[in-house]
């Protein structure tokens, strides 16, 4: 792919040539152009090598088409997946302002925490699954492990084994052993909401303290509000874990503002709270993100977390 391309596919689109059209980089698993035209801001996205069927960027489209109103997305403007020199792409408006990858405060994780607690008031669905849309009608498919506790279980044991390669034995059987002792604190039974699955700072775009956008919706799914929760709130304390003030107070604090949370919240944070580390900080491990000194913080601070969960969770 290259710049020349994707000015073609901006002028194909939007009817007039691309200015300032730039390649970003960080943090993006597809091809990603930023471009202005008269005065509007853009965002140009090509699938990645591995989106073979480019189901990502189309969840994308679709999502932010379903959240249209309710809470601030990226307005659509291919409404379907395009094609260009045998690449697929789709172009949406730039939201104003910027992410919260290099910059989290208190007041922006507090606000996240409310814009998240939005999409989860924003509908409810019949059962678990996968959100899959065909015209303007959407349905929830079942996922292959019938369950969403069944999946996280299945995406806890690969987990944990990357744990066990990287040399982290000790970490791995302490893992282990806690989810097979609380595992059936996961619900099995709950009103399904819309889940975005990667609420991160990266994801969430501020206008000073306030949320402006929420962006990366492609692994959306119905699921648990809880868990997104304290998943969610487990990534923005991840961006800076060795901040001063409570991250993931501070972010169930602005959650709170919009939607209550469950009676046995605590009970639920707890064991959610390592659940959600072991993938989060398993993902990265995988993908070789952490540093020999970033394995041995997340080591420590999960063991932590095994500790004071055991601590809460044992009977009175």
């Amino acid at each position: 792919m290259n710049r020349e391309k994707a000015g073609k596919a901006f002028e194909e689109t939007v009817g007039t040539k691309a200015i300032n059209l730039e390649k970003l980089e960080e943090g993006l698993i597809h091809e990603t152009y930023s471009a202005e035209a008269e005065g509007r801001e853009y965002i140009i996205q090509f699938s990645g090598k591995d989106d073979e069927n480019h189901s990502a960027l189309e969840k994308c489209l679709e999502m932010y088409r379903l959240l249209e109103g309710t809470v601030p997305v990226p307005e659509t403007v291919t409404d379907e997946i395009r094609e260009i020199e045998g690449d697929r792409y789709v172009i949406v408006e730039k939201i104003d302002g910027k992410s919260g990858e290099k910059d989290i405060s208190p007041d922006k994780t507090g606000n996240a925490g409310k814009t998240l607690a939005e999409i989860h008031s924003f509908t409810q669905f019949e059962r678990e699954g996968w959100i899959e849309f065909e015209g303007n009608d959407q349905r929830i498919t079942e996922f292959r492990e019938k369950s969403l506790k069944r999946k996280k279980v299945s995406e806890l044991e690969e987990k944990i084994e990357v744990f066990e390669e990287k040399g982290l034995e000790e970490l791995a059987e302490s893992l282990e052993a806690f989810i097979e002792e609380y595992g059936e604190i996961f619900p099995e039974n709950f009103e399904a909401v819309l889940v975005h699955d990667d609420f991160t700072p990266d994801n969430v775009i501020f206008l000073g303290e306030e949320v402006n956008g929420v962006i990366d919706m492609d692994y959306a799914y119905s699921g648990l509000d809880v868990r997104n929760v304290v998943k969610s709130a487990n990534a923005f304390w991840m961006h800076d874990p060795v901040t001063e003030w409570d991250v993931r107070e501070t972010f169930y604090e602005g959650y709170r503002r919009e939607r209550p949370l469950p009676e046995d919240f605590e009970t639920l944070e707890m064991f959610f709270r390592v659940e959600t580390l072991i993938q989060l900080v398993g993902s990265m491990l995988k993908l070789d993100e952490l540093s020999e000194r970033e394995q041995e913080f997340y080591r420590e601070k999960l063991l932590e977390e095994i500790q004071r969960s055991r601590e809460g969770l044992k009977p009175e």
